[in-house]
């Protein structure tokens, strides 16, 4: 990659050397007190750097916060990797070989696909912006990989997780995640729970609300064991981020003795041995 670097390396030093040469008098001298005025300049105008604008550009999308995140890892699979800097480095090959990184990344074939298709929508805006000329996507097709079909608990399991004796951070994952076995609601939605989406309804206590994803309405009757654990909390489960649970459930599968990777999102997908007949109760797809 020597080629490649030294490229890079000229490019800077052509950036410093503009800007040297316009704090620089007829006489060789320098006026620092100028320099302010040069980084401002450089700010306001259109960033060289393909990943400084693309920062700019995903802080700029109209998308949810978690979707935010899940580009800005991309970003910084992008600034790990190293070769794609420049708009000129977006070429079919750099594409290639950040394929080849992602892959030594992760395993699964649709998390490969996640990164390009997140990548995808600024290459399109950059040529939009004339500051591409052509795709380098165009001729390439990454597969999105075959399914693994849904991943669930059966009761048993949900069961064993329920009953463990645990404390500090590893209850309070443990209660999010046994929350959304009794509930359906994704990560997103539980930890937006506020008391005043609470009501009673009879003898029910319910919530209603909009889908975080989609701002879909929703109302759910919540069972005892789901109305317990948000009393326990004060009707606040927002206790931890999605990734630190999905690091501490580790942790309770080993303890649990399940042989599944438990995720916060797995919580939503349990396999009852019998039909559960709710009043009031809206059921929306998992």
């Amino acid at each position: 990659q020597a080629d490649h670097l030294n490229e890079q390396i000229r490019r800077v030093y052509d950036g410093i050397h503009e800007k040297m040469s316009s704090i620089a008098s007829t006489k060789g001298e320098y006026d620092l007190s100028l320099l302010k005025k040069v980084k401002k300049t450089k700010l306001q105008g259109s960033s060289a750097s393909f990943l400084d604008w693309l920062e700019e550009r995903i802080d700029m999308r109209p998308v949810t916060e978690s979707t935010r995140k899940q580009h800005k890892v991309m970003l910084n699979c992008l600034r790990d990797f190293g070769l794609i800097r420049f708009f000129s480095d977006l070429t079919p090959k750099n594409i290639r070989l950040w394929d080849d990184f992602i892959r030594k990344r992760v395993t699964a074939q649709a998390s490969v696909h996640g990164y390009h298709k997140r990548l995808k929508p600024y290459i399109v805006e950059a040529i939009q912006f004339e500051k591409l000329e052509s795709n380098p996507y165009d001729g390439m097709r990454i597969s999105r990989g075959k399914s693994e079909g849904i991943k669930f608990l059966t009761e048993e399991e949900r069961d064993r997780v329920e009953a463990l004796e645990l404390y500090g951070m590893t209850e309070k994952v443990r209660d999010m995640f046994i929350f959304s076995c009794y509930t359906g609601l994704a990560y997103s939605d539980l930890v937006k729970i506020k008391k005043s989406d609470v009501f009673r309804q009879g003898e029910d206590y319910c919530i209603r609300d909009k889908r975080m994803k989609t701002g879909m309405p929703y109302t759910i009757v919540l069972l005892p064991k789901a109305i317990a654990i948000l009393k326990k909390y004060n009707y606040d489960l927002n206790l931890m981020s999605n990734q630190k649970c999905n690091d501490q459930l580790k942790i309770i599968a080993n303890l649990a003795k399940l042989h599944i990777n438990l995720t916060m999102h797995l919580a939503r997908h349990i396999k009852f041995s019998f039909l559960l007949k709710f009043k009031h109760l809206q059921i929306f797809a998992a």
